[in-house]
């Protein structure tokens, strides 16, 4: 039966096939049956305070129109709509009606699910279908306004994978030896290249494509599988190059260094990246990717990646807060732009863009769910980048510097990207001349970036405390000192916050001492 809404801030008609139901908004009850609109006006607390009138349209917000029409759009929607009496239908009361859905099984999970501010989902498990259930609701602040219905299979999770490439065959390699470099089989190759069943001799020069390297397979002792440079093929849907870098396990700079073809510049000489075109084939440099790792804990990254325990421990997770707790399902991390009004959506130790080959958007954030191995596993990858990323800007000067000088970096790297270093307004413009001229002293006291931005300031403070770690004595105060008026606009940035201005002065004072670790121990 058609119903005829009016829209009360536009004052816009529309109608819409409705069967008998309970709609509620607005302090308002209209109760649809047999083509009979009936309304009862509510007073704050849900009760009806008048007669019952008959009306001709039911009045609605534009939000809550919108929450209409936007149902009206799924197939077979008035099956979705509940044709109980809403009112009064409590928390409580939704939990015993499910649970009478599915009966009395102690494993049904209700998990509420904050949508929007008008939006809330349960989600319960079919114990008989093994698949999902959600029930989605939508209230505002009077009442509940409708319920919808929605079954669908759980999403199967989709593991890393590196996508398949060509690789130009070397003198005297075999079948056996490319299989080996690669950690994949004989037989995926064969499967890639049929060609090498009548003719399984190889000859150099000649390409063959290697298939796509899972993370879950038998890796190397040193769980860090090494990919040679290589040439990729574009496919449909990697015409970004920052989407290609993530999905691949490099950064963009990397992949626009080797591909500089890709970059132009405009009369105002800005640099433009170009879109990519599907068959294109475009040159992927050397990297390494982490497989595995022996231990999920800081000691574990902290081997792998060949960085120390303390540098995680009081930069990455004491001045960021996370306290070692990874964040297993994603969540907008609150840094909006343009593009990202919500923010970012992150999960794990900070990670944004893809996770295990999955680019991560409002669509599928709800389906995503990582462990807490594969968290620190994401981490330990994303610093790898970082360190590799170091090492092609600074080349072997990057390797010479005092691991301490080396982790400030990296820090850098991973928390503003290659292009941090870059910036023209930043100390660590100088990091490069500085590690060239073996002047460690200077690099400490410059690994400071985006100097003015206050929610980095205390970060950069306590970066350049932690690059003294590996100077001897009086190179370290010798670097202290020369961050020292840095350190002071910062502790006067943050005058009105007595705690965080205290713990710095603390810490600063510390680092005079010696004590350059273990600044929320």
């Amino acid at each position: 039966m058609l119903y005829s809404f009016r829209n009360t801030d536009s004052n816009e008609k529309s109608t819409l096939d409705l069967p008998n139901c309970t709609i509620i908004a607005n302090n308002k009850k209209y109760v649809i049956k047999d083509s009979v609109i009936q309304l009862f006006e509510l007073n704050n607390d849900g009760e009806i305070t008048g007669d019952c009138k008959i009306v001709n349209d039911i009045q609605l917000s534009d939000e809550h129109v919108s929450i209409f029409t936007q149902l009206a759009s799924m197939d077979n929607y008035k099956s979705r709509i509940d044709t109980n009496d809403l009112n009064d239908l409590s928390k409580k009361d939704l939990k015993s009606e499910l649970k009478e859905t599915y009966g009395e099984d102690k494993d049904i999970k209700f998990r509420k699910v904050k949508i929007r501010d008008y939006s809330f989902r349960y989600r319960v498990k079919n114990k008989e279908t093994g698949e999902i259930d959600y029930l989605s609701f939508i209230e505002n602040r009077e009442s509940l306004i409708t319920r919808i219905w929605k079954k669908i299979k759980p999403k199967k999770k989709i593991k890393y994978k590196t996508p398949e490439f060509q690789y130009q065959i070397d003198n005297h390699e075999t079948l056996e030896t490319i299989a080996l470099k690669f950690n994949v089989t004989e037989e995926e190759l064969i499967k890639k290249n049929p060609g090498l069943i009548d003719n399984p001799k190889l000859n150099s020069g000649s390409k063959i494509i290697i298939p796509g390297i899972k993370h879950k397979t038998k890796v190397l002792a040193d769980n860090v599988q090494k990919i040679p440079e290589h040439e990729y093929i574009v496919e449909e849907g990697m015409e970004n190059p920052a989407t290609l870098a993530n999905l691949i396990g490099i950064s963009q700079y990397r992949l626009l260094e080797s591909n500089p073809h890709l970059k132009t510049t405009n009369r105002r000489g800005e640099t433009i990246i170009r879109a990519l075109e599907p068959g294109e084939a475009v040159k992927i440099p050397e990297y390494e990717v982490v497989t595995k790792l022996n231990k999920s804990s800081l000691e574990g990254i902290s081997e792998q990646i060949g960085i120390s325990k303390a540098y995680i421990e009081d930069i990455l997770f004491s001045i960021e807060g996370r306290h070692s707790k990874p964040d297993l399902k994603p969540y907008y991390d609150g840094v909006k732009d343009r593009l990202h009004p919500k923010g970012y959506l992150t999960i794990g130790f900070g990670h944004t863009g893809r996770v295990f080959g999955i680019e991560m958007n409002s669509k599928n954030k709800d389906y995503i769910k990582i462990t807490e191995d594969e968290a620190y596993l994401i981490l330990a990858q994303d610093l790898m980048i970082a360190k590799q990323d170091a090492q092609y800007y600074f080349g072997e000067d990057f390797d010479k510097a005092p691991l301490s000088v080396q982790e400030a970096i990296i820090d850098i790297i991973f928390n503003k990207g290659i292009e941090g270093l870059q910036r023209e307004d930043s100390p660590c413009l100088n990091l490069k001349n500085n590690l060239k001229n073996k002047d460690y002293t200077s690099a400490a006291a410059n690994a400071i970036v985006d100097p003015t931005i206050r929610g980095l300031m205390k970060r950069n403070v306590y970066r350049v405390i932690m690059a003294t770690r590996d100077l001897k004595p009086k190179k370290r105060a010798l670097a202290l000192e020369k961050a020292r008026e840095y350190y002071e606009k910062t502790l006067n940035k943050f005058a009105k916050d007595s705690l965080t201005s205290r713990l710095l002065e603390q810490h600063w004072q510390n680092a005079q001492e010696g004590i350059v670790t273990g600044f929320f121990k």
